[in-house]
């Protein structure tokens, strides 16, 4: 009985935890400008680069500091959600590498309370040169995937208690590392 009540507490915080994130990440997406219209756009070159940027912070420390319009250079983890990178857009979610992964190894992070995940989360875009989210597939490119580590160097578009927005200049895919 005792083992029942233990997967149903950990099933009961999941959901909990998914529907908070699965909130943060709808905030975030409604306080950016509107998606390009049209196909597929190309991404900038250079976005991938093969050397990690110096003097990166974990996404919880960055957040404390961060202002908008200020550059950042953040590390962390793409995850926070079951499904953290868009589908259709060059866009991303990503959590401090201090955040333990569920012992079943998923990308949502369903154990950690939900105001210590919000704390340590960051939305991570690709723009165009009106502030624009490009309208691209980024998952997998350069080995990009849920759970790689990445350094991204960029420019804060939005920071508050709940939600940072950052748009890159140049995401780091650590492929050595995870």
């Amino acid at each position: 009985m005792k083992e029942r009540k233990f997967v149903m507490n950990c099933t009961f915080d999941r959901i909990r935890s998914r529907m908070v994130i699965v909130l943060a990440t709808v905030v975030s997406l409604a306080l950016l400008p509107a998606p390009v219209v049209g196909g597929p756009t190309k991404l900038p070159p250079g976005l991938f680069v093969d050397a990690a940027p110096a003097n990166a912070m974990g996404v919880g420390e960055a957040r404390k500091t961060a202002q908008e319009g200020k550059p950042v250079v953040i590390r962390g983890r793409v995850g926070g959600v079951a499904k953290p990178i868009a589908d259709k857009y060059a866009m991303f979610l990503m959590s401090d590498m201090a955040l333990a992964l569920c012992q079943d190894g998923c990308a949502d992070l369903c154990h950690i309370p939900r105001e210590q995940l919000l704390a340590n989360l960051a939305t991570v875009q690709v723009v165009d040169h009106t502030g624009r989210p490009l309208k691209a597939d980024i998952q997998g490119m350069n080995g990009l995937r849920p759970l790689s580590e990445v350094i991204i160097q960029g420019v804060v578009a939005k920071v508050d208690k709940n939600v940072m927005i950052v748009n890159a200049r140049s995401i780091f895919v650590n492929r050595a590392g995870k």
